[in-house]
Parts: C-alpha cells; structure tokens; sequence
C-alpha cells in the first residue's frame, strides 16, 4: 500500500491509508507497527500520535484518521473485538487487517459471516448491522 508523509507543526508523519480529518482536532486514529493495531481517540490527534511514537519500538504508521469520537471508538473496538489484546491495542488479522488493506473506508464494507451452516451477509454502516 502506498505511503505518503503529512508534515504537522515541523514532524512528518507516516499516512499509509485514510487521513480524512485534520491532524489539529479531534478524531478517531488508527495507527500500528508489525502486526500490532491501536484505535482510539483523542482532542489532539498530532500530539497523541506524536507521544505514542516516543514509546514504541518501530515506526508507527497511520493507517486512519475518521471525524468521530467514543460512539465511533467504540463500535469500531466492538467490531474487531476477536483481535483485541489488551485495552486499544489489537492484532493486525482478519476482518481488521482487510479493513485497513481497503484503507480504513467508512462505512464498513460488506461482510460474509457464515452462522449455523448458513451465510449471512452483513453491511454495515459504522459498526450498525441492517
């Protein structure tokens, strides 16, 4: 997937997917490193993504940032719940990993959920079944 570099008050930031709303406010983000995924939300994105940078042990890549807060937070922490490890963080594998490879798109993209021998196919718009 393509990369691209954002610059904010003199730091570049990698951007590898969806950075639609601006560094300066509040937002959702979704960063990682390796096979590691955080999504969480913050007041001041740049200086939240700017300070997880400081302790972690490989680049952080920014794969969104979505216009939202908890509501938003949480349904997508619901959604990808079976790739939780502790807290925000998550494994970067199955449906999250997809997600991300189609760059973190909202709504979600359909979803094939086989259930009791029969499939299922789920839309959902952020996180809401139809």
């Amino acid at each position: 997937m393509p990369r691209a570099t954002r610059t904010f008050l003199g730091h570049d930031i990698i951007v590898k997917g969806n950075a639609g709303a601006p560094l300066s406010g509040p937002g959702v983000y979704v960063v990682g490193f390796d096979e590691y995924v955080k999504i969480g939300v913050s007041n001041c994105l740049y200086e939240r993504i700017l300070g997880l940078q400081e302790t972690l042990p490989a680049e952080l890549i920014v794969h969104a940032i979505l216009e939202g807060g908890r509501k938003l937070e949480r349904e997508l922490h619901d959604r990808y719940q079976p790739y939780r490890l502790r807290g925000e963080w998550f494994r970067n594998e199955g449906t999250l990993k997809q997600w991300i490879e189609a760059k973190c798109i909202m709504p979600f993209f359909a979803m094939h959920v086989v259930s009791g021998g029969k499939r299922n196919d789920h839309s959902t718009n952020a996180g809401t079944t139809r």
